[in-house]
């Protein structure tokens, strides 16, 4: 006879309520307030890139409004996506959050490193809305363009990294 270790119940009316952080949530959120890495706080994410191109599938540049529109689709479906940290170590689904806003800008191979750099050194505030950022670079000559996310992983582990890739794929082909 096992017992599980938790189970799940479906409460749609409680939907917005505080919510307690699963394991390894709270142990980022220790580290959050503990790590003397860096002289303070630390703020856990993930960084990584999309290209898009002549030479990637589907071969195209960006269509920026569609992609958008894919990100904000995503966000409208999975309520982790609209959530925060609380002060109290709990975690809490918005239920109204603004339409993100995908950030433009243009450049070469030297920008790109740049802009790597910059986002994955920036900390994401956990207590603010949204846990992510994604940018889009649009290369020289309009033929190729980068998407770059960081992702807190208050909001992501292996599994939902995945879900992301996958769902904001076949929303962004949905949306062209």
């Amino acid at each position: 006879d096992v017992n599980p270790a938790f189970t799940i119940e479906h409460a749609p009316q409680d939907m917005y309520a505080p919510y307690p952080m699963i394991g390894v949530n709270a142990a980022h959120y220790v580290g959050l307030h503990t790590s003397s890495f860096g002289g303070g706080s630390v703020s856990p994410q993930i960084y990584f890139e999309w290209e898009f191109g002549l030479d990637t599938d589907p071969a195209c540049a960006l269509d920026r409004a569609s992609f958008q529109a894919a990100l904000n689709a995503f966000i409208a479906r999975h309520p982790t996506f609209r959530s925060v940290v609380r002060p109290d170590g709990r975690m809490e689904t918005r239920e109204d959050c603004p339409e993100y806003v995908l950030r433009e800008t243009e450049g070469d191979d030297h920008h790109l490193i740049e802009k790597r750099e910059k986002m994955m050194a920036m900390q994401i505030d956990p207590y603010t809305w949204p846990l992510f950022i994604v940018q889009s670079t649009q290369l020289p000559a309009r033929t190729a363009s980068r998407i770059h996310f960081s992702v807190s992983l208050f909001l992501m582990d292996a599994m939902s990294d995945l879900i992301l890739r996958h769902e904001l794929s076949v929303l962004y082909r949905a949306f062209l």
